[in-house]
């Protein structure tokens, strides 16, 4: 009897025990490389950062050869060449018809090679030049007024005022068609003046230089002809042979 009790006393005090004590949590898994897991996307920045280590190391420690130093200098000035293309190109897309205005005015002219407008002995304006490009820039106006007139009468209101304000600050504007050809004819004028003294200068040099070898020439002769006399009377003075 006792003994049945006390195996009754230690069932109940298991039960007890096992009514108190706190319940176990589940494990929870879950699937690798979920982007809820903090741990794993510290893992894959640990292996970013080893990796970009790697790289870094590898190309310090990489002896290269003058060529390959010269293509790598080569590919990075075409990258950062590409970069600022595709820049300007941007920021012409942002600016929209403010910038193609004035992308329109500046194609109005075609460019040239940037040579100093002066003439070939490299004197004084160049108004053959002058007069080409204002040809060419009022060409290409009207060919701009028949496609788009609104972008014309906007480009020369704004040409308008570009010389207004030039004007204003006392610069000569050498784009008129008038003008240039009066200055080309006067600085053709002058040029034929002055080909015209140069031609008389060098034939009075020339004269001159003439003169003095037909003097020259006369004198040796001269020259000649009293030693010839003087040779001609000494032989004629000997005495005959005999006496």
């Amino acid at each position: 009897l006792m003994k049945s009790t006390s195996q009754m006393m230690e069932m109940e005090s298991s039960e007890e025990e096992e009514d108190t004590a706190p319940p176990q949590k589940k494990k929870i898994i879950k699937k690798e490389g979920s982007g809820d897991d903090p741990s794993s996307i510290t893992d894959l920045q640990k292996k970013l950062q080893e990796r970009i280590s790697d790289i870094k190391s590898q190309r310090n420690s990489k002896n290269r050869t003058p060529e390959e130093q010269e293509a790598i200098r080569i590919r990075r000035k075409q990258e950062r060449k590409r970069y600022k293309q595709k820049k300007m190109q941007k920021q012409i897309k942002l600016k929209g018809d403010e910038k193609e205005t004035a992308q329109v005015e500046k194609t109005l002219v075609k460019k040239e090679e940037k040579k100093p407008v002066r003439d070939k002995n490299g004197k004084g304006k160049n108004y053959e030049v002058l007069l080409n490009k204002v040809k060419v820039k009022k060409e290409n106006l009207e060919k701009l007024k028949e496609e788009n007139p609104a972008k014309a009468s906007e480009v020369v209101a704004k040409e308008g005022w570009s010389n207004a304000m030039a004007k204003a600050e006392g610069i000569k504007l050498k784009d008129d068609p008038a003008l240039l050809k009066k200055s080309i004819k006067r600085k053709q004028s002058i040029k034929n003046q002055s080909a015209k003294k140069w031609k008389e200068r060098e034939d009075k040099v020339k004269e001159q230089m003439d003169k003095r070898q037909e003097k020259r020439k006369n004198n040796i002769d001269k020259k000649r002809d009293r030693k010839k006399n003087l040779s001609k009377g000494k032989k004629g003075k000997k005495g005959a042979p005999g006496f």
